[in-house]
């Protein structure tokens, strides 16, 4: 017999088996919770830097666009003014999804307004 009472021989008996059964399922459920912890933080940096990378890339589109403007000669910067940056690009992010149309889009989703759009409503502020 163990220093509690409970069987430690081969195989146990059937309370020591359960005892280390719930032990065992509180270990996995505490290291689970700290995985699934982890997992949100790095999907959410994640998410930041993908951000990060489109905002980036329309920079430099729009860079290059005034550089082609100035160059040639043709146009003029004003005449870009509201125009949306999506469309200098090869490729759209898979998040975007066009003009923006009524409230805007879901979260996590990207669109285009062609006005000052704050806190949701339209117009200056």
């Amino acid at each position: 017999m163990g220093v509690s009472g409970l069987s430690t021989g081969r195989g146990g008996t059937g309370a020591f088996r359960r005892f280390r059964f719930w032990v065992s399922l509180c270990v996995v459920g505490v290291l689970f919770w700290f995985l699934m912890g982890a997992l949100e933080r790095e999907a959410e940096r994640a998410e930041r830097v993908a951000v990060g990378v489109v905002l980036n890339q329309v920079r430099s589109a729009l860079v290059i666009k005034a550089a082609e403007i100035r160059v040639t000669g043709k146009g003029r910067y004003q005449g870009w003014a509201g125009t949306n940056p999506m469309a200098l690009l090869r490729s759209a992010p898979s998040a975007y999804r066009g003009l923006c149309e009524g409230t805007g889009p879901e979260p996590g989703q990207w669109c285009f307004a062609s006005q000052l759009v704050e806190n949701g409503q339209d117009g200056e502020s």
